[in-house]
């Protein structure tokens, strides 16, 4: 199966705080094919770079996965589990509000299909739109509210997946809110 009109993949919010959906083809996507203010993320990186060292960071922010390794740094910035100074925090939260502002959001008790045109014309530039389709999985970044938790994988076509409060947990086929059992969560 590949990504068209027929298919759809749906991110279903059971968690009391928004989330915020990016979806591109697979992890190694450059983030120039993503409509948002690419040198806020970079300039934040760099100020978190300077004033901490942690294994965790890219190199460099160039592709989704660098962002996703980006963020669920400045998650632990933010939350106080990884020490830091105030530049940093501010840093940090500087990197969260780009995609707060520009990822999909999806509040609570609500829903949205990841893979639709106008949901991924939100976040990608026309050409990151076009390269998606006709591709066999998508990858997903779903990052909580505060910035405290995000999660990123890839999933095939008509797969819906759940926000929890401990992480996403993959939908039960035909349905936007019950559990796969059969399938672990991807956590916080």
């Amino acid at each position: 199966m590949t990504f068209g009109t027929n298919h759809h993949v749906y991110v279903s919010n059971n968690f009391g705080e928004n989330v915020y959906v990016l979806a591109c083809e697979n992890p190694y996507w450059a983030i120039a094919d993503f409509a948002f203010d690419i040198g806020m993320i970079v300039t934040g990186f760099y100020e978190i770079k300077a004033g901490i060292e942690f294994a965790e960071l890219p190199s460099e922010i160039n592709t989704l996965s660098d962002l996703y390794k980006l963020l669920t740094v400045c998650g632990k910035i933010v939350s106080g589990t990884l020490s830091a100074g105030s530049r940093q925090v501010e840093a940090a939260q500087t990197v969260i509000d780009q995609i707060k502002k520009n990822g999909a959001p999806v509040s609570p008790n609500d829903h949205i299909d990841a893979s639709s045109q106008g949901v991924l014309g939100m976040f990608l530039s026309p050409s990151g739109i076009a390269g998606i389709f006709g591709a066999s999985t998508i990858t997903l970044v779903i990052m909580k509210e505060d910035g405290k938790g995000t999660a990123m994988f890839n999933t095939n076509p008509d797969y819906s997946w759940i926000s929890e409060s401990d992480g996403i947990w993959r939908a039960k086929y035909g349905h936007l809110w019950v559990h796969q059992d059969d399938y672990p969560a991807y956590p916080w």
